[in-house]
């Protein structure tokens, strides 16, 4: 070969080598661009999921301005996704929790248990178990009605275990299963986990009766209900001047009770749950929700029901929310007569957080009825209306 060959060669060579290397770097670049952009995809893809078992996808998406004030109007977005509650972000994310086995279990139930537009909506775990009875029994007395509808979610396997082996229709929400366990919740667990579930089953389209254990009913409240049916939200009203949160007494001269609270499935209820979501609230769930209403500039309106009972009408002039608090007369808190307790729909006097300190406050209060023989009973097959019936004295 010559040395003028010899020269082309190599230039070709080195020709051919500068190519290749171009060529290569264009693969990169396609495969990084492509990567790129299908990962975008698959981000907004996760985060707007909607479930295919969702039975009514309500919920949209606030806007992503962090500048916001609780007091300014909150800006919604027309896209749908699962972003339903999760303040602080102490939950998993939405569209994990979702699709997680719990939420998928309780969705199988309800659809299987064939529940109607209402649920009545209660969570127990096994040292608040006999409490729970209570509440039963004084349902069945008083508002057998409201015990079709009813779901009971429990945070432990015990109790799911000796509800299901009496007929009543439960299902198993641990803690662990909602809330992360490397976060700092600002209030308890417990509560944490009650408004993302009363949130959820909103999402799903359910109206929620939410009752506290100790919220004990002594008449049919659901016709009462069924006086409001345009009204977002139900609750009860309190006077006492050392009711909490004091910002609600200070703002509107009384406070809002969620032992007794009815969250309609409606595009504004969508609304509260995410402002509650956005918020940076402490405390009891009563203190969150109360604190939560007063920054929304409410309109309140006392206005007489169809039985000459005086209630409040509240609407935000922000959010257009309407809420109903019922008269004291209806559902009594701290103005629970016990000499007359058959004119109250529900008796929800103020009792001791601790279980056994509980259970000997109602029974000196008459408002205990389960015998305390039930444990020994608990073995026993029985439908669930006749074992109630066993255990009441």
């Amino acid at each position: 070969m010559s040395c003028g060959e010899m020269c082309n060669s190599v230039t070709y060579s080195r020709a051919s080598l500068r190519s290749i290397v171009v060529s290569l770097l264009v693969i990169v670049l396609f495969c990084y661009l492509t990567a790129t952009r299908y990962s975008t995809h698959l981000h907004s893809v996760k985060t707007n999921i909607k479930p295919t078992y969702v039975s009514n996808p309500i919920y949209s998406k606030i806007s992503s301005d962090n500048t916001s004030s609780e007091s300014k109007q909150i800006v919604l977005s027309d896209s749908i996704n699962t972003e339903f509650i999760s303040p602080y972000g102490f939950t998993y994310p939405a569209d994990v929790m979702i699709t997680s086995h719990w939420a998928v279990s309780m969705k199988r139930k309800l659809d299987e248990g064939k529940f109607g537009k209402q649920l009545t909506f209660l969570m127990v775990n096994s040292g608040y178990f006999s409490t729970l009875l209570n509440w039963l029994a004084h349902a069945k007395l008083h508002a057998e009605p409201l015990m079709e509808n009813l779901l009971v979610v429990c945070l432990d396997e015990k109790s799911h275990i000796m509800l299901s082996n009496k007929g009543i229709i439960s299902t198993v929400v641990k803690i662990e299963d909602v809330i992360k366990e490397d976060v700092n919740v600002k209030f308890t667990r417990m509560v944490a986990v009650r408004l993302t579930l009363l949130s959820l089953l909103n999402y799903w389209g359910y109206d929620v009766l939410q009752m506290d254990t100790d919220a004990l009913f002594m008449n049919n409240i659901q016709p009462i209900l069924d006086q409001f049916k345009d009204s977002d939200i139900v609750t009860t009203v309190i006077k006492h001047s050392e009711c909490l949160p004091k910002i609600a007494y200070d703002t509107w001269g009384f406070c809002l009770c969620t032992g007794v609270l009815l969250m309609r499935s409606t595009p504004n209820t969508e609304k509260m749950w995410q402002i509650m979501g956005r918020s940076h609230r402490s405390g009891s769930d009563q203190n969150i929700f109360n604190s939560i209403l007063t920054t929304l500039e409410f309109s309140w309106t006392p206005f007489t029901d169809n039985n000459s009972v005086q209630h409040l009408k509240g609407v935000s002039t922000n959010y257009n929310i309407t809420v109903i608090a019922l008269s004291e007369d209806i559902v009594c808190r701290d103005s629970c007569d016990t000499a007359k307790l058959s004119s109250y729909y529900v008796c929800h006097p103020h009792s001791p957080h601790n279980g056994t300190s509980k259970h000997r406050w109602l029974s000196q209060q008459q408002l205990w009825i389960v015998t305390d023989k039930w444990a020994e009973m608990q073995s026993t097959v029985q439908p669930t209306a006749e074992w109630l019936k066993e255990i009441t004295v």
